[in-house]
């Protein structure tokens, strides 16, 4: 799993560069730079990308790069979970019980509180709710969580498309959260 770390590693840098409009500002030389941190193939596949890439987007490289790296990250998670799923069919075919440490979780889906990484909501949470907007903020912050769901992606990629219960806006969809977001994005 090194490789999804190192990838939600550079999307915080990215996502931090968005915020302060500066994506534009990493050069080729940048991006070359971390992409020396990539496995061969994936490398190799970047180059090929970017050879391919309009002339705007080789001055630009790092929202194609940003881009490639997505969906690489995609493709190992759903790599990983296959392989979990294999493995609990497996436990299940053979009637063993494995030891629940012992079978790796991916589980990017399940409603996971950010906070205690548990099967429960964030919205939900007691200590979640007992923190202020601002750590709040921090928190979903430090978890790299979708500030509309809180799950593990961008909220630009957010699939969830209910409109907050409290203020029907589409930046948020819970109550829990609309404080925070309503600070967060300032649009009070």
């Amino acid at each position: 799993m090194g490789l999804i770390k190192c990838l939600d590693q550079v999307e915080l840098s990215y996502s931090q560069l968005g915020e302060v409009a500066q994506v534009n500002s990493v050069t080729m030389p940048m991006v070359d730079e971390l992409c020396d941190l990539l496995p061969v193939p994936i490398r190799k596949e970047w180059m090929k990308i970017y050879r391919a890439a309009s002339l705007e987007q080789k001055v630009h490289p790092f929202s194609l790069f940003m881009s490639y790296l997505e969906d690489e990250r995609a493709i190992s998670r759903r790599l990983a979970e296959r392989q979990q799923r294999k493995n609990e069919k497996s436990i299940r075919t053979h009637g063993s019980i494995a030891d629940p440490s012992s079978v790796h979780s991916c589980d990017t889906q399940v409603n996971r509180c950010i906070i205690h990484n548990k099967r429960h909501p964030t919205e939900e949470c007691k200590l979640f709710l007992s923190l202020n907007v601002t750590d709040r903020i921090k928190e979903v912050q430090k978890s790299r969580a979708c500030y509309r769901c809180f799950k593990d992606h961008q909220m630009k990629h957010c699939r969830s498309k209910s409109p907050c219960t409290i203020c029907n806006r589409s930046n948020h969809n819970s109550g829990a959260i609309h404080k925070l977001c309503h600070t967060l994005f300032s649009t009070f």
